[in-house]
C-alpha cells in the first residue's frame, strides 16, 4: 500500500501540474508575455454555454458517497474472516488478502467517480477521487496499525484484528472518496480566445482557481 500511495501521489502531482498549467494559460499579471504557460499571450474573452448552479457540500457528499461498494467490500471482509476461522481456511485467506489489497480502494473510488459523472468524465477526476480515498483510508487505519505493531508480535495478530483493520480502511476509503468527489466541483467547458487570435476549449473545475478568471473574461454580449 505504501508503494501504491507513493506512485499515486506522483501521478496526481504530475497530472495536476499539466492540467493546471493549461487551465491558467493567458491569466495572471504576465499573461501578455509569451511563455510556456502563455503560448498565445493574454486571454481576451471566453464563452460558456452552461454555468453550473452552486450545490451545498452536504448534498454533494451524500450524492458521491459509495455505499454500494462499501457494503460489498465489508461483506467480503467479514465473510473472509469467518471462513478463515473455519475449515476452509485457504479460501478465507484469499478473501482476506483481497480485502487488504488496493482493490477496495479502486472499487470504492470508481463508484464515486460514476456518481459524479455529471461533473465531468476526465480520468483525472478518478485519480483525484482515488487519492482522497487512499489518504483517508490510511489516516483512519494507521492508529490501529501502530497500536498492533507496537503491542503485539505478528503471531499474535488474529483474523478478527485483520478484519477490523480492513473494515476501518474501507470506511476511510468511502469517506475520502466522497469528500474528494464533493469538493471537485463540476467540470465546466469554456471556449477561449487569446491575444494572438488562437482559440481552444478547456474544461475546468467550478471549485478551481482558474474558474473565476475564466468567468471574469466571459463575453456577455
Amino acid at each position: 500500500m505504501t508503494i501504491f500511495l507513493i506512485v499515486l501521489l506522483l501521478v496526481s502531482v504530475v497530472s495536476w501540474a499539466i492540467v493546471r498549467t493549461n487551465e491558467l494559460s493567458g491569466l495572471g499579471r504576465n499573461a501578455s508575455e509569451i511563455s510556456f504557460r502563455n503560448p498565445h499571450g493574454a486571454l481576451v474573452s471566453t464563452t460558456c454555454e452552461n454555468l453550473p448552479e452552486k450545490v451545498p457540500f452536504k448534498t454533494s457528499f451524500k450524492q458521491a458517497f459509495p455505499w454500494i461498494t462499501l457494503l460489498i467490500c465489508a461483506v467480503v471482509t467479514i465473510v473472509g474472516a469467518v471462513v478463515s476461522s473455519l475449515s476452509a481456511a485457504s479460501f478465507g485467506a484469499v478473501m482476506m488478502q483481497l480485502a487488504a489489497s488496493v482493490a477496495p480502494a479502486l472499487l470504492i473510488s470508481f463508484e464515486t467517480y460514476l456518481r459524479i459523472r455529471e461533473k465531468g468524465t476526465s480520468w483525472v477526476l478518478y485519480v483525484l477521487v482515488l487519492l482522497g480515498a487512499v489518504l483517508m483510508g490510511w489516516a483512519c487505519g494507521i492508529p490501529l496499525f501502530w497500536y498492533v505493531t507496537s503491542t503485539m508480535s505478528p503471531a499474535d495478530v488474529t483474523v478478527g484484528i485483520n478484519c477490523i483493520y480492513c473494515l476501518i480502511n474501507d470506511v476511510g476509503y468511502a469517506l475520502g472518496a466522497a469528500f474528494a468527489g464533493a469538493r471537485i466541483g463540476h467540470r465546466v467547458r469554456f471556449k477561449r480566445t487569446f491575444a494572438d487570435g488562437a482559440t481552444d476549449t478547456v474544461e475546468v473545475s467550478s471549485e478551481g482557481i482558474a474558474y473565476k478568471g475564466l468567468c471574469d473574461h466571459l463575453d456577455r454580449v
